[in-house]
């Protein structure tokens, strides 16, 4: 059973359906909305409503493919993502204890 429990930066992969093709993007945990919690207000117009969830969900941000702008933002359930243990920004792997070494 995947990781549910993230936290506000992870790398995490996400499983996303594209005209019916299942892809996998990697993108950064933005937000943690609790249980029957309500979308910030900050991605009303960005992102798609869920209906009221009994676990906790998270806005994800996965940058475009160009690497410009900020990218997209999705609103998903944990069942979705995957912690991704490789950092964005330079490639270095976890240690044992789920660490950086890199400090990103």
């Amino acid at each position: 059973m995947p990781t549910t429990n993230f936290s506000i930066g992870d790398s995490v992969s996400v499983a996303l359906r594209t005209h019916g093709a299942k892809v996998q993007k990697i993108g950064q945990v933005e937000a943690i909305i609790p249980p029957y919690g309500d979308l910030p207000d900050a991605y009303h117009g960005e992102v798609p409503a869920l209906p009221p969830s009994s676990q906790s969900t998270y806005i994800v941000r996965v940058p475009h493919d160009t690497g410009k702008g900020k990218g997209k933002a999705f609103w998903l359930t944990g069942d979705a993502l995957t912690l991704q243990k490789t950092c964005l920004g330079c490639g270095s792997k976890q240690d044992a204890d789920g660490l950086l070494a890199c400090g990103h």
